[in-house]
């Protein structure tokens, strides 16, 4: 299963970085996007690692072969540059694409920082670019009901009950993964099909990266599971927005570090 290559291309800086300094290591990162420009690794603190599609990158030359990895993808940038999203801990950036065998594929990056360096970058991948900011601002954040869309998901979709797990969602969700979109019944269809795939599926939220600014509920995490397939465990780091409406998910879209989960193939939905 190919999971689909980059998503958003976002930059998650956290506080700690000063904000000239995180201004200039954001434009270097840009330009290592439009031209391969290689700068930008000065901003990263020795022993820093990176994650991709091939995992965890934590040797001595980490974020250099990462950046490699991804310049070979020969990244665009829309003619305004990377779109910014506040985010509880700095910026997200979104707007970077290629276009591969698959079609055209959008990326994001989420980096951490300590006294002023990136200490870490995860990219993130998929087939759908970065949904825009509604002109309302989205929907505010809703611990209550991410804390029990998580139990949802680990109570009951873990063990089967696809329909106890949608009755956090509305009926007419839109779902927004590595296919799709999904709208009202379509995405029962989806989970249905993804629970044969897996077995006790596990949601874990890493990070909550909220702010006025995200449009919605702003998450990195990780999915784990068996395959039933073989039996194999795997995880999925993903990186999720979700909104709300009466406590209820009315809208996901999420984006994932690697392409294959290693569970065979995958169910395809044509839209």
């Amino acid at each position: 299963m190919r999971l689909g290559p980059i998503l958003l291309c976002a930059a998650l800086v956290g506080a700690g970085a000063s904000s000239s300094r995180a201004e200039d290591c954001l434009a270097l990162l840009e330009g290592s996007l439009r031209s391969g420009d290689t700068r930008v690794l000065k901003c990263f603190a020795k022993g820093a690692t990176w994650r991709d599609e091939s995992g965890l990158r934590a040797s001595k030359n980490a974020v250099k072969s990462g950046l490699k990895a991804l310049l070979e993808n020969h990244p665009k940038l829309p003619e305004k540059g990377l779109r910014t999203v506040p985010v509880s801990t700095g910026t997200l950036l979104v707007g970077p694409y290629w276009d591969d065998d698959i079609g055209r594929r959008y990326g994001a990056f989420s980096i951490d920082s300590s006294s002023g360096m990136w200490t870490s970058l995860r990219l993130y991948q998929g087939a759908r670019p970065w949904p825009e900011t509604p002109a309302d601002g989205g929907a505010g954040p809703d611990a209550t009901a991410l804390a029990k869309g998580v139990e949802a998901f680990n109570l009951s979709f873990s063990t089967g009950n696809v329909a106890g797990w949608l009755s956090f969602w509305r009926p007419d969700a839109t779902f927004v993964s590595i296919i799709g979109p999904f709208v009202g019944p379509e995405v029962r269809t989806f989970f249905q099909n993804q629970i044969e795939r897996y077995e006790a599926p596990k949601f874990t939220v890493d990070r909550d990266l909220t702010s006025p600014g995200t449009g919605g509920t702003l998450i990195e995490g990780a999915i784990r599971a068996r395959c039933r397939s073989n039996g194999n465990p795997f995880a999925l780091p993903f990186v999720m927005l979700i909104r709300y409406k009466d406590h209820k998910t009315c809208y996901v879209y999420e984006a994932f570090t690697v392409h294959d989960d290693g569970c065979g193939p995958f169910w395809t939905f044509p839209r």
